[in-house]
């Protein structure tokens, strides 16, 4: 996989530089980065946030998560995703691309949900007693339109990509058991 390494001296620069690998990893996955609405900026967060789950694209995405309400959000991401850039040339391996079509064919809400799962697991594997049960209850309690189905059917999905993609770093509390 191939990239050019962020060089920029001025910060817009380096910014420019994320919007032209983020670009161009979509134009590898034959998928388009769409802004227009909040809904589409919302999906994108949450899209590159489970990609950078894959070890071949997460240095490709190096944008810092917080926790807001609608779950995972980084700033630096919509700074790259509203900068004007082309695409720069990305190749993505074969099981990084299988892996973000699985993701970019997500239905949104459930993409939602199961990225702000991974983000609770994240959180909150420093303590080895936590579960994933205890991920589920803190989800629906952050996020009462969620329901235990939405949150169970996240869970699921989530170990199943685990178990298809071995390469990806769940939070052990999210992984397969």
């Amino acid at each position: 996989m191939a990239t050019r390494e962020l060089t920029g001296s001025e910060p817009n620069d380096a910014i420019r530089e994320r919007a032209a690998v983020l670009r161009g990893i979509y134009a590898a996955l034959e998928h388009e980065v769409h802004t227009e609405t909040f809904e589409d900026r919302l999906k994108i967060q949450k899209e590159v946030y489970m990609l950078r789950l894959h070890p071949d694209l997460a240095p490709l995405l190096p944008f810092e998560y917080d926790m807001y309400i609608r779950g995972p959000y980084s700033t630096g991401l919509a700074d790259a995703y509203y900068a004007k850039a082309r695409p720069a040339r990305v190749e993505v391996t074969a099981r990084a691309a299988a892996y973000a079509g699985e993701v970019l064919g997500m239905d949104p809400w459930i993409l939602e949900v199961a990225a702000t799962l991974v983000e609770i697991c994240a959180y909150n594997e420093r303590f080895p007693e936590f579960t994933a049960e205890e991920g589920l209850e803190i989800l629906l309690e952050r996020r009462p339109r969620a329901t235990e189905e939405d949150a169970r059917r996240s869970l699921e999905i989530l170990r199943g990509l685990a178990a298809k993609y071995p390469e990806i770093k769940l939070p052990a509390p999210c992984a397969p058991r």
